[in-house]
């Protein structure tokens, strides 16, 4: 018992030693989002400039990201440029030109672009998968 606790003190020291080294990170700016909301916006959704919920790196190691605004776009952003390509926008409400006319991000948190996954076959088939909410009731057609 006296070696086996001997052999974990031992086994442990050299990560007591790493902790204790000062440990650095350091946050820099990689890219500047395209602005989705109204600066003047009357409602708390309406009024952030953006709401970047995902970032996801297109499988195969390529050298783009699918951004996700919640406000209603898709960026792709390219890694190499630091450039935002929109790829989709959710956003048909009112005289917008995006796919959805419910589309819903007036209040709420969680409202807007929720999700977005990758197929797991993505390489082979380009699918993907997105949630988002619309309002039930708004007098738009489907």
């Amino acid at each position: 018992m006296r070696t086996a606790g001997f052999l974990v003190a031992v086994l442990c020291l050299p990560v007591v030693a790493q902790a204790q080294q000062p440990l650095t990170l350091e946050i820099r700016d990689f890219a500047t989002v395209p602005i989705s909301g109204l600066p003047l916006g009357k409602t708390n959704n309406e009024m952030l400039l953006s709401r970047v919920n995902t970032i996801r790196e297109e499988p195969g190691g390529a050298d783009r990201l699918f951004v996700v605004d919640m406000n209603g776009p898709v960026y792709i952003l390219d890694k190499k440029t630091r450039q935002f390509t929109k790829y989709l926008d959710f956003d048909g409400r009112d005289d917008r030109p995006g796919l959805f006319h419910r589309f819903y991000i007036t209040t709420g948190y969680g409202n807007g672009v929720n999700g977005f996954v990758f197929d797991p076959d993505y390489r082979r088939n380009g699918k993907f998968y997105t949630v988002h909410l619309e309002h039930y009731d708004m007098p738009v057609s489907n």
